[in-house]
């Protein structure tokens, strides 16, 4: 079940398969394995969408009584619904982008369903609003998970900036993606992220870290690896924690200092007891109660 939005322009205004064909292809994240679909990929955040270019006369006509003024450009959008609100955050301003370039019209089969121009973030509202809707209605019937709005567009937040934050930090670092865990039988999703050994380290705002230890006793190097809360890691090493707006960053000179308390540190339980990883179009922001 997705939702749709196909391009329109002005009859005098000259713009051709080929300049948009050029132009997606130009745009980060766009793959395109022919020269009719253009996907959307960012694998840092994990949001799809796509842009299809659609053959004229090999379909049935979509639309009626279209204003003589207006030329089909055969182009269209998907993004499908029963996904977190953030895969529209990142996909809309996109299509804004695309529009505002060529100076595009958009028909909405959703709304009006005639070529027109749109408001800032007003299609964004629309697909957000049914979204939910949707989501709420086959909750039950897919077997949907449920992890908050709030939570949901920190983790995209967070995601946008990992990479960059890497490459700032420098090697030395350990940046941690964040990973969507499913309860054991419940359609609650909770998050996590891994610290390992210690090392200098951003810690987002997860419910859970898994902790890799290794260190030597009886002259023996022993591994353990489990989950502790989130809460947990902050009582205990909080203060050695660098404050940022979205993550804490501990550097260098503090994993040294903590070394030895993170090894001590008790396990509080596993992944496996926890629940199962799944992926981000597994879950949505409302549940059906």
């Amino acid at each position: 079940m997705s939702y749709d939005l196909y391009f329109y322009k002005k009859k005098d205004k000259k713009v051709d398969k080929i300049e948009i064909e050029r132009y997606l292809k130009k745009q980060k994240n766009i793959i395109s394995d022919n020269e009719d679909q253009f996907y959307y990929q960012n694998d840092a955040t994990a949001v799809y969408f796509s842009f299809d270019y659609n053959h004229p006369n090999t379909e049935e006509i979509l639309f009626d009584e279209i204003d003589e003024s207006f030329e089909d450009t055969n182009f269209s959008f998907n993004i499908n619904f029963m996904r977190p609100q953030f895969f529209g955050k990142e996909a809309f301003p996109f299509v804004s982008d695309f529009v505002d370039f060529f100076d595009l019209y958009i028909l909405n089969p959703q709304g009006d369903c005639i070529p027109q121009k749109y408001k800032d973030n007003e299609i964004l509202k629309d697909w957000e609003t049914s979204n939910l809707k949707i989501s709420k209605s086959y909750y039950k019937e897919l077997n949907l998970n449920y992890l908050s709005e709030k939570n949901s567009n920190y983790i995209w937040e967070y995601c946008l900036q990992k990479d960059d934050l890497q490459k700032k930090l420098g090697e030395e670092y350990f940046v941690p993606n964040i990973f969507y865990l499913k309860l054991n039988k419940s359609s609650e999703v909770k998050t996590i992220c891994i610290w390992t050994e210690g090392m200098p380290f951003v810690l987002p705002k997860t419910d859970y870290v898994s902790i890799s230890k290794r260190f030597k006793k009886f002259f023996i190097t022993k591994e353990e690896v489990g989950v502790v809360a989130y809460k947990t890691i902050i009582e205990k090493f909080g203060q050695s924690f660098q404050d940022e707006s979205l993550y804490k960053i501990l550097h260098p000179e503090k994993s040294e200092e903590i070394l030895k308390d993170f090894n001590n540190l008790k396990l509080e339980t596993t992944i496996k007891k926890l629940g199962e990883g799944i992926s981000v179009d597994k879950f949505v922001n409302i549940k059906d109660e």
